[in-house]
């Protein structure tokens, strides 16, 4: 790997996303206080630069991105979403209370996955991204990523380490596979 082009945030980098040539950052000086939200444009990789920027407050976790909208993963503050329409002014537009503090956050279409340290998984309807609805749950450990690859989602958590999820209905979503990583007590 080679390091193309490199740009400096206040505070610590919580998370980014990339949608399109836009970079999105959730950053801050304050990480329990405040922080912010910067679109980059990417186009030229080799020369990034910042579009606009947005106070939100409190931490961010966790970032996922659709064409137009950004959703921010904030913990005990639930999920926010960001209208990305026009990249110069980014504009919160909904929030949604969730059971418990969110972290991990995946999009993938119409469809957002969320950890929750209360419920587990939060499948979240974001077809209109002004109200977004809990479709559906399930009660599982989260620990790291969530990855999409339709109908499937991927969940790291502390055991079994992997999980396989069947997304193929949001409201009912199965575990269909575990995977043991080499070295721990189920996979050896």
């Amino acid at each position: 790997p080679v390091l193309v082009a490199s740009l400096a945030f206040p505070g610590q980098v919580d998370a980014v996303a990339v949608s399109g040539t836009r970079a999105l950052v959730a950053a801050g000086a304050m990480p329990y206080v405040s922080s912010g939200f910067w679109a980059v444009d990417v186009s030229d990789p080799g020369q990034p630069q910042v579009l606009a920027r947005l106070d939100i407050y409190g931490r961010s976790y966790g970032l996922a991105a659709t064409a137009d909208h950004a959703f921010i993963a904030q913990g005990f503050q639930g999920l926010q979403v960001i209208d990305m329409h026009s990249t110069l002014l980014p504009e919160p537009v909904a929030t949604l209370d969730t059971p418990g503090e969110t972290y991990a956050i995946a999009a993938l279409g119409d469809l957002l996955a969320v950890s929750d340290d209360s419920l587990g998984l939060l499948l979240v309807d974001i077809g209109a991204p002004t109200s977004p609805a809990i479709v559906g749950t399930l009660d599982i450990a989260i620990s790291g990523g969530l990855a999409f690859q339709s109908p499937f989602l991927f969940v790291t958590n502390p055991a079994p380490g992997l999980q396989v999820i069947d997304l193929s209905n949001p409201a009912q979503p199965v575990v269909v596979g575990n995977a043991d990583p080499p070295g721990t007590e189920a996979g050896e």
